[in-house]
């Protein structure tokens, strides 16, 4: 039994959840639904948005 029974029809990738698959096809889709409050650059899933909010710095405003 594959542990890993979800897979992408676009690159084979293979995930274990149904949830992770969804997720990994917003990188084929151009899908970006996180968007940085300081800066408003868009980002396929909130792990990459809180990277790319890191880069900022602690002193960073939010802009309104």
């Amino acid at each position: 039994m594959n542990d890993r029974p979800f897979e992408c029809d676009v690159c084979e990738a293979r995930k274990r959840e149904k949830a992770d698959l969804v997720k990994h096809m917003r990188v084929h889709l151009g899908e970006r639904k996180c968007a940085c409050a300081i800066c408003g650059e868009k980002c396929n899933h909130h792990q990459a948005l809180a990277l790319h909010t890191r880069s900022h710095g602690k002193g960073s405003k939010v802009h309104s």
